[in-house]
């Protein structure tokens, strides 16, 4: 069935896609803003450099570098190393990662530096190991940053169209938009609901 198929697509792409997001934005976070890192403030602003450019322009590059003929694959075949094409699923959920992990990484690096630095201290006085501390007091207070990041990335994946249309994978928004242009509006309507009930049910997880 069609819906179902659909339905589970987006579900799935939102999933790995913000799970991907997290796994990224929060290490970067932690390194630019409480780490002794080299040149911080660089780190920071490279890695919210994908804001400034449009998913769909990093979905075309990848397709255009990679693949027997891609830009990649002529550049290293003297070396004979084969480049496989990146599309599909997995290319949507690797472009749309690499584009919105600094949401997670934005809002997880602003806890960070708001977080009252005295009760880490009091952690690692009462004999706490670094990663003792992190766990039972750092976590707790940025885990609300967390989510808020994670939500951003999960309503972008779930609203992005130009991605998912390059890379071929059918989720809501290319279904409506397909439906809708070849005069099927009723099962537009249809993946129209859909689309709406599932950002409900993740901002009632946000939510809670």
């Amino acid at each position: 069935d069609d819906t179902l198929r659909v339905l589970r697509t987006s579900v799935e792409l939102v999933a790995v896609v913000t799970a991907g997001s997290v796994l990224i934005g929060v290490p970067l976070a932690i390194l630019t803003a409480q780490a002794d890192l080299p040149f911080a403030r660089f780190f920071t602003v490279v890695s919210a450099l994908p804001l400034a450019i449009p998913s769909y322009l990093g979905a075309f590059a990848v397709l255009s570098a990679t693949g027997p003929r891609g830009v990649l694959a002529d550049v290293i075949a003297p070396l004979g190393v084969t480049v496989p094409r990146i599309d599909g699923f997995a290319g949507a959920a690797f472009v749309l990662t690499m584009y919105t992990y600094p949401y997670v990484f934005l809002t997880t690096r602003a806890s960070l530096l708001s977080l009252d630095a005295s009760l880490v201290a009091a952690a690692r006085t009462l004999d706490c190991s670094r990663w003792a501390a992190f766990r039972r007091v750092t976590l707790p207070q940025i885990v609300p940053g967390i989510a808020a990041g994670a939500l951003l990335v999960a309503l972008y994946t779930l609203s992005d169209f130009g991605t998912p249309n390059f890379m071929g994978v059918e989720v809501f928004t290319q279904v409506i938009w397909a439906r809708n242009d070849a005069f099927a509006r009723d099962a537009a309507v249809v993946f129209s609901m859909q689309l709406l009930a599932v950002t409900a049910v993740i901002l009632a997880i946000e939510s809670r």
